[in-house]
């Protein structure tokens, strides 16, 4: 008999082959329809859990600006109050002994830091602010030359009057005990009592000169506190647009109008009564007709 040949035998009879490539193709779509779910899964579980990383991470940035600007507008009120202070005692300081931590430098920092961080509404109402402030901290220390000048003068001149004050009891108290001693030496007794008048003299040159020096120096403070009147209806407008925009980025944006009207009222009340006292301050420092010369 003739046997099949080993290729035909491989091959099977039709039907079985048909049957095991069918079963193949089954099995090879399920594991790939399963190994694409598993796949979608997992890109979908990250895209999910990127999305949240991201929303976390811009949340905690948000949370952490918020808190960062909240402190910076909670410091801008007190760095301008500060620096608008300082202007105004300006005339009683020592300008060779201010520290750099004074002055405008502390509402610069934060106008800086506001620029960075705010809004432009804010920005430009700082930043306006702070250059107002530089000018006429400028324009201050100008003005103040001829005070800083009276200042030194005046100290010198009490130093000596100090000096000589010292020197006149010391030679009082010895001419005392010489004459408690009955001293015989006429000519010792003569030379101090020459000492004594011309320390007397001196004594009352030095008060005289320090009168004189302090009666300009209140002068030129109350041409200096008056002149300060007179440009602080821009200071206090500016300082009032910063406080609005602060309240505004706070969160504290009702009636931003009425605070405004009420701020600015204020101010205008608080100009008027300086002026008055400025007026009673220049009466006082009239010379007194009645007195002798």
């Amino acid at each position: 008999p003739r046997f099949p040949r080993r290729s035909d035998a491989r091959r099977g009879p039709p039907a079985i082959r048909g049957k095991f490539y069918f079963c193949l193709v089954c099995l090879t779509g399920k594991l790939t329809i399963t190994l694409l779910g598993v796949l979608l899964v997992n890109a979908s579980n990250t895209k999910r859990l990127r999305l949240q990383l991201e929303h976390d991470g811009e949340q905690k940035t948000k949370d952490r600006l918020a808190a960062l600007r909240r402190e910076i507008y909670l410091r801008a009120p007190r760095e301008m109050a500060r620096a608008i202070n300082y202007l105004g005692r300006l005339p009683y300081r020592d300008l060779a002994e201010i520290g750099d931590d004074e002055g405008i430098s502390g509402f610069s920092e934060v106008a800086a830091q506001i620029s960075v961080l705010s809004d432009l509404p804010t920005v430009a109402a700082v930043n306006s602010l702070n250059i107002t402030l530089a000018h006429h901290l400028i324009d201050a220390i100008r003005s103040l030359d001829k005070l800083q000048s009276l200042r030194v003068d005046i100290a010198l001149r009490q130093d000596r009057f100090n000096f000589v004050t010292n020197e006149l009891q010391r030679m009082q108290a010895d001419q005392q005990r010489m004459q408690e001693m009955g001293s015989r030496d006429p000519d010792r007794v003569a030379g101090l009592t020459t000492w004594i008048q011309i320390r007397l003299e001196e004594q009352g040159e030095l008060s005289s000169e320090l009168s004189n020096l302090r009666a300009e120096f209140q002068q030129l403070v109350y041409e200096h506190h008056v002149l300060e009147a007179e440009r602080s209806p821009r200071i206090a407008k500016e300082a009032i647009g910063v406080m609005r925009e602060v309240r505004k980025e706070l969160g504290l944006a009702h009636d931003l109008d009425g605070f405004e009207r009420e701020m600015t009222a204020k101010s205008d009340e608080l100009r008027i009564r300086v002026l008055e006292t400025f007026k009673d301050w220049a009466e006082a420092m009239k010379p007194d007709p009645t007195q002798g010369h």
